[in-house]
């Protein structure tokens, strides 16, 4: 006879009856997670929940079944915090004489808890433990492949993806191994990722594109949101943001799905946001590019027809739609508790702050995240926030702001505030931050307080070995700035008169350029609400030039 749902044996009076642990019950829960039958699954698991959840230690086969209902709890089985009452009937003093299969599930349910409960470095000791143990001794190959892929996830949110990218490859593997074909694709998802963050995007798309063949058609929505949101990364790295936009979104509508672990659709919100935000630099940057042609008479610079206003109110629209994402994430992050990605939404919201000029929000955010990263000893946290806070040193140092106090503590804190990332970054092994760290030491070093042009030429090289073609869209605009300035330093001590002297009609060729650069600073002084730091970043040249054009030409500076 066929199994009735839980609403309608609910409705007709009939509840389920306690059912007794047996090998058919642990096959069934273990058949439906590997097969990847998540609705079905979580259906049949919803119908037994109250037995499920109240599983005494005495039972057979009791750590194996807890440890996939952890494996479950993450696909979005009951909450994380029945899970935790479950592991605590098993007591530390049984342990000590469970058989070694027993204890490396419980280990397996603990960590895959801890990990959920984004606590990631304690989870990362479990699952090390449980493939120690597998090297010393035989183990359920099932239970090592969920433990180098938890593992795996526990080094990505540190940033380590060349680790991690290991464990994503073993994990496969080893699933490919024992038949399982779904569950493989899955992980080849995650393998995929990896690959995206370690600039080998044709590895990840070949991945990805194995795993869409593999999956076909599945009711497994992690999986598909994992495959749209990886798509959105590879755009991204391409620098194909409305693209990415799409795939975001297409991920954050399947992580909705009833059940969903809430971090997921946390995530896909905060990457649309960031997307939405690089989309709006572009557009921003466009819009800057008009400007200059039509300062130099060109009849494609004209902003000031339908074209200009579109982009305008675009850039308006997504600024306030990447905060609505944001906000919903916060929401989520509150009810889930869930440091990592509320620092991460912290980190996002600066971000934009920074890039309309509003310097005090951007560090109030920044800190936020940095405290969040010290609580949870998230090395990327503070990474990030350490990277903003540096950049609205430099902002405030650039814009002479504070200065009846002594501007060049700002300048000094931008400097030690990058090199602070930079540790942090080293840390973690993420190659991705060391690149962004080293561009915003080298950029401090160009200020006025070091003039250290030297030092800032080594620091860009730095940042350019971990920075390969795909990755310099995001990094574009502060990498370029960086070349910019040394370039024009070097460019500056060769011959400098040897040109500047040619007359031109009545003017010299140094006059007709100084002329033409005073017409595009003030054009951008006056839309970037008369901030040098912003005019500096939007024009590609160094604070110094932008205050010394105002003060010669006598600009107000505010």
């Amino acid at each position: 006879m066929p199994e009735m749902s839980v609403a309608v044996q609910r409705s007709s009076g009939i509840m389920a009856r306690p059912m007794a642990p047996t090998e058919d019950l642990l096959t069934r829960v273990r058949d439906a997670f590997v097969s990847r039958n998540i609705a079905h699954g979580i259906a049949w698991l919803e119908h037994h929940k109250d037995w499920l959840l109240h599983l005494k230690p005495s039972h057979p086969n009791a750590p194996q079944i807890a440890a996939y209902l952890s494996l479950w709890v993450d696909l979005g089985f009951a909450d994380v915090a029945a899970l935790e009452a479950l592991l605590d009937r098993f007591s530390r003093s049984s342990r000590s004489h469970l058989p070694i299969e027993d204890y490396v599930h419980l280990l397996l349910a603990e960590g895959v808890m801890e990990a959920t409960l984004g606590r990631s470095e304690s989870s990362l000791g479990r699952f090390e433990l449980i493939l120690a143990i597998a090297n010393e001794t035989p183990v359920d190959s099932r239970v090592v492949a969920f433990a180098h892929f938890w593992k795996g996830r526990c080094l990505s949110l540190r940033g380590d993806f060349e680790a991690a990218a290991v464990c994503a490859t073993k994990s496969r593997e080893l699933a490919q191994s024992l038949g399982y074909t779904k569950l493989a694709a899955g992980y080849k998802i995650f393998e995929s990722w990896t690959q995206v963050e370690l600039d080998k995007l044709s590895v990840a798309v070949e991945l990805l594109e194995q795993a869409r063949v593999e999956l076909g058609k599945t009711e497994d929505w992690s999986s598909q949101g994992n495959f749209c949101l990886v798509q959105g990364l590879i755009a991204v790295c391409e620098g194909r943001f409305c693209q990415a936009i799409e795939q975001y979104t297409e991920a954050a509508s399947y992580y909705r799905k009833r059940g969903a672990p809430k971090r997921s659709l946390v995530r896909a919100l905060e990457k649309a946001a960031e997307a939405k935000r690089q989309l709006t630099l572009r557009t921003a940057r466009s819009i800057d590019a008009r400007l200059k042609r039509r300062r130099s008479g060109s009849p494609r610079g004209n902003p000031k027809g339908s074209g200009h206003s579109h982009s305008v109110r675009r850039c308006e629209e997504l600024r306030t739609e990447a905060l609505e994402n944001l906000a919903e994430a916060e929401a989520l992050c509150r009810v889930g508790d869930d440091d990592h990605g509320l620092g991460s939404v912290h980190i996002a919201r600066a971000l934009l702050s920074l890039d309309k000029g509003e310097l005090d929000k951007a560090m109030a955010e920044a800190s936020e995240a940095y405290k969040l990263g010290q609580t949870r000893k998230d090395l990327v946290l503070l990474c990030r926030s350490r990277l903003i806070h540096s950049e609205v040193e430099t902002a405030k140092y650039d814009d002479g702001i504070d200065e009846g106090y002594d501007p060049t503590l700002h300048a000094q804190r931008a400097h030690d505030y990058a090199q602070d990332a930079l540790n942090f970054a080293k840390r973690a092994n993420n190659r991705r931050l060391m690149a962004a760290a080293n561009i915003r030491i080298g950029l401090s070093m160009c200020n006025e307080f070091f003039n250290d042009l030297e030092s800032a030429s080594g620091y860009c090289d730095d940042a350019a070995k971990y920075l390969a073609n795909s990755r310099r869209e995001q990094f574009g605009e502060d990498f370029r700035r960086l070349k910019s300035y040394i370039l024009h330093a070097k460019r500056a001590d060769v011959a400098p008169e040897a040109w500047s002297n040619v007359v031109v009609g009545d003017r010299t060729l140094r006059q007709l350029k100084d002329e033409f650069d005073q017409m595009i600073i003030l054009q951008v002084w006056d839309r970037e609400d008369r901030k040098i730091s912003r005019v500096a970043k939007a024009l590609a040249i160094s604070p110094k030039k932008v205050r010394r054009f105002l003060e010669r030409f006598r600009t107000p500076v505010e």
